[in-house]
């Protein structure tokens, strides 16, 4: 897979590129400023049973709790299992912003999405003010019909 990656850059900004790839620049003077175009073609690699999962989340309030479905889907492979981590952002008592952070493993044998129910505890007298998903890993079983560790 070949990325590529466009830059325009003013003249009053310095473009570094610390990659190994095969580089393009174009100059080009607009009015008073110049004008660098700078093509990067990076090859990425992704390992052989890396995949590309992803999480949507719709949540509430419920008390001191945050309420969370998650669906998680993977189009690149059925047997696979990662990690995420639920972040949810509060206001407490005090007016002060915090958050809490949940870790959260799974796993699929098939290619049907994972649904997650779940109330995670955040505390007394708060206001739920974000919920979102973070760090999120996937890994595609070797052997397609089974996920192992």
């Amino acid at each position: 897979m070949k990325t590529i990656l466009r830059l325009v850059i003013a003249s009053c900004f310095i473009c570094i590129a610390t990659a190994q790839a095969d580089k393009k620049r174009e100059d080009k003077q607009v009015g008073g400023e110049t004008e660098i175009k700078t093509v990067i073609e990076v090859e990425t690699k992704l390992g052989s049973n890396a995949c590309m999962a992803n999480l949507e989340i719709e949540y509430y309030q419920k008390d001191s709790t945050a309420h969370v479905e998650t669906v998680l889907n993977n189009d690149n492979c059925a047997a696979s299992a990662g990690t995420y981590v639920i972040q949810v952002r509060y206001e407490d008592a005090a007016g002060e912003h915090q958050s809490k952070d949940f870790e959260e493993s799974w796993e699929r044998d098939d290619a049907e999405p994972i649904v997650v129910t779940k109330d995670y505890f955040v505390g007394h007298d708060i206001d739920v003010l974000r919920v979102r998903s973070r760090k999120l890993s996937c890994t595609c079983a070797t052997d397609e019909t089974a996920v192992s560790d």
